[in-house]
């Protein structure tokens, strides 16, 4: 029998709805169609967290000998007052592991609503805390920081040439040079307390095999950190809130700022986008504080910022060092020099 022209057209419109709802009822049962998966997966549930420590710049699992704290809510503490209570350690917390190598903790936080992790270093890496929200078990890591012995330092203009201290006053785009020592023979990266290189191993390297141990770039940097009991200011909700201690630079002027428009002793200096830094002006100090950190491993660390002096006012020494950001940012006091430019 001949088909119409209309049956013809009836019976391809009937094959693409049947292969239509084919594959719809295919596509649904192997869960790829939108109407939802076929197969639910349940996730498992960690009944305990661990904690795993990697060196930042080597990377190394130093897990087995770094030991960690760990600070849960004693039975009677409160969190109405928020961070306030958060941030009071001794009042409203207590360590549920002391010294323990972070390896070697298995503990469940499920029952807790905030806990604080404190990495203790075991006198090579820096002491900080990391604020944990309870409810459930992770598998945490963290990367330590041992700090560099120095922060060596260079400050180039628009030229590239070196900027004169003291002295300098010249409205300018500024490229500042970070790098730490280059050799040390103390606080290596090595030994029998767990390193992957024990003693004997580097004992066997070459002279040049060895400067490489000792050069800081390789396995040192500089980063902030943040420890409860030196925070006045029980905040932890912006940057500058989670951190006590911080490398910085100091730039010390022959006058105090005054940061009045058109002042003769008026500072005013922009950082470059995308640094993590910020700046503060107090009484003829300028400071530059970093809220992240940095390391120098393959090169040094640069960074660019303009400054414009005022007519009466110019730089007498710079500074690389330490900064403590106890209260409010506003409050920085300067902790620790490692390097100077200038008289």
């Amino acid at each position: 029998m001949k088909l119409t022209k209309n049956q013809r057209l009836l019976i391809l419109v009937a094959i693409i709805l049947g292969g239509g709802m084919g594959i719809y009822f295919i596509g649904d049962y192997v869960g790829l169609w939108t109407g939802g998966p076929a197969v639910e997966v349940t996730p498992t549930e960690l009944t305990t967290s661990t904690f795993t420590t990697l060196s930042s710049i080597s990377g190394d699992d130093v897990s087995n000998f770094v030991e960690m704290d760990i600070w849960v809510p004693k039975a009677d503490a409160t969190f109405d007052e928020g961070y306030e209570d958060i941030t009071a350690l001794t009042t409203n917390f207590e360590r549920e592991e002391t010294n323990s190598d972070a390896d070697d903790i298995s503990i469940d936080l499920r029952d807790y609503d905030y806990v604080w992790a404190e990495i203790t270093g075991n006198t090579v890496f820096d002491n900080t805390f990391y604020l944990l929200i309870g409810g459930m078990n992770y598998d945490y890591l963290f990367y330590v920081h041992d700090r560099t012995s120095d922060i060596n330092f260079n400050i180039l203009n628009s030229t590239m040439d070196s900027i004169t201290i003291p002295g300098q006053a010249t409205n300018d785009n500024y490229t500042a040079i970070l790098n730490a020592p280059g050799y040390t023979i103390t606080d290596n990266h090595y030994g029998d307390i767990g390193w992957d290189l024990t003693n004997t191993e580097f004992d066997e390297l070459s002279a040049r095999e060895k400067e490489v141990v000792w050069d800081e770039t390789e396995w040192m940097d500089q980063y902030p950190v943040y420890v409860p009991t030196d925070d006045t200011n029980n905040n932890y909700d912006r940057d500058f809130e989670k951190i006590t201690n911080a490398p910085a630079l100091k730039f010390t002027f022959n006058a105090t700022i005054n940061i009045t428009d058109g002042a003769t002793t008026q500072i005013n200096c922009t950082i470059g986008r995308g640094y993590p830094i910020e700046t503060l002006i107090s009484g003829a100090n300028l400071y530059m504080v970093w809220y992240e950190g940095f390391d120098f491993n393959p090169d040094p660390y640069t960074f660019e910022f303009e400054m414009w002096f005022g007519s009466a006012i110019n730089v007498t020494t710079v500074e690389s060092g330490r900064a403590n950001i106890f209260g409010s940012f506003s409050s920085l006091t300067w902790a620790e020099t490692y390097s100077t430019i200038g008289t």
